[in-house]
């Protein structure tokens, strides 16, 4: 039976998610780690649609600016794991995300490992098709 654990991050989409899931295939952990956890949430799009007008304002979505400005404190530590942790964990409570939003903003372990490998795959074949770049230009 597969984990029932979710694993919140935020900006996990693009960083922590692609590469715990390759660290963890390249371990043959796969097996047992799908035992504990079931894939990821992100959230980024939670704050970004929670807060819609921070981009206006010139506000990131950088985590430490949202401890700053949500939390009134600075994230000391930014990324270290425990630190981030500790203010993501604060974040989330402050502003009530819900479990209903975690799961619309969650990717399975497994969609995470084959997006990782197709994206991987893309820049491979973008590499070796560069040399035809200058040809095609000039034709």
């Amino acid at each position: 039976m597969p984990g029932d654990k979710i694993l919140v991050a935020h900006n996990c989409k693009t960083f922590d998610a692609p590469m715990l899931t390759r660290e963890i295939s390249k371990e043959n952990l796969w097996e047992r780690f799908s035992k504990a956890a079931t894939g990821f949430s992100d959230t980024l799009p939670i704050f970004k649609a929670r807060f819609p007008g921070r981009k206006s304002e010139k506000k990131t979505y950088k985590q430490e600016d949202l401890a700053r400005d949500i939390l009134g404190e600075e994230a000391e530590n930014a990324h270290n794991a425990i630190a981030d942790v500790e203010i993501l964990h604060k974040l989330v409570e402050k502003v009530d995300i819900s479990a209903e939003e975690f799961i619309q903003n969650g990717q399975s372990l497994r969609s995470v490992y084959e997006a990782d490998a197709i994206a991987a795959r893309t820049a491979q074949h973008k590499s070796t098709l560069a040399v035809l770049e200058n040809v095609i230009s000039k034709g």
